[in-house]
């Protein structure tokens, strides 16, 4: 839960940092879509880098604090602009500018966001970050990136090139998720990666149910989703069942 995300990070934050990012956390966006796309972007290459983010357990803390900030932003940004285009009474110059915000932040940020969150969740040839645990909250974090953004995708009219770009990022995100993120016993030494431990498989059983249920109920039950889209969902549902 987020909630659980802010204490783990909170906790080895200097005082400072918590400060910035609690202000982060509450912005509604910014007037220029391009600029939101290059905050989210940023915020991935500053905090989210595999080759830095356990460097010492404050960029640990900051990692995980960042995983929290990237959800938060985007579903505010989703709100603030989703409200906006479902007026009836809204002038048409102001409707195409609410939604460039959403063409931005879906067919740019979100994939960008997807790969990043996910290679932080799979960890591969980084058997630290599996046993920090990081990668439980980067799997948590796409889980909500897709949950919280689909509703956008089904109700709002978007360009084919950001529809194509949103559900490919969001279909080998999650095929990566189930086949990379999620450790069962037989994986230990697959690609570099521990053997998981008694603690990571529960953990893991959890956000299999969890990537399970996105699957099924939102993603299969979206009317917007392709059909090749609706196929992998419905194959990944047989491997996680495996």
């Amino acid at each position: 839960t987020h909630r659980t995300m802010l204490h783990i990070s909170s906790s080895r934050l200097q005082h400072v940092q918590g400060f910035v990012f609690g202000l982060l956390e509450d912005a509604q966006g910014f007037p220029d879509p391009r600029l939101e796309v290059l905050f989210l972007i940023q915020c991935c290459a500053m905090f989210l880098d595999l080759h830095r983010v356990l460097a010492d357990t404050n960029k640990a803390a900051l990692a995980a604090r960042t995983l929290c900030l990237l959800v938060l932003f985007c579903r505010r940004v989703l709100l603030h602009h989703l409200s906006r285009v479902g007026r009836l009474d809204a002038d048409p110059g102001d409707l195409a500018a609410e939604a460039e915000h959403l063409e931005a932040l879906l067919g740019q940020a979100v994939p960008h966001l997807c790969r990043v969150v996910t290679a932080l969740a799979g960890g591969v040839g980084r058997p630290d970050v599996r046993r920090s645990g990081l990668w439980k909250l980067a799997l948590e974090a796409l889980v909500y990136l897709v949950e919280d953004t689909l509703p956008a995708v089904e109700r709002c009219p978007l360009r084919p090139d950001t529809l194509g770009a949103y559900w490919e990022a969001v279909a080998s995100s999650l095929a990566d998720a189930v086949r990379v993120a999620l450790p069962s016993p037989a994986d230990g030494g697959a690609d570099g990666r521990p053997a998981p431990s008694s603690a990571d498989c529960a953990d893991a059983n959890l956000l299999a149910q969890t990537v399970g249920n996105l699957i099924a109920y939102r993603l299969l039950a979206c009317p917007a989703a392709p059909q090749e889209v609706s196929e992998k969902g419905v194959k990944l549902l047989r491997d996680l069942a495996k």
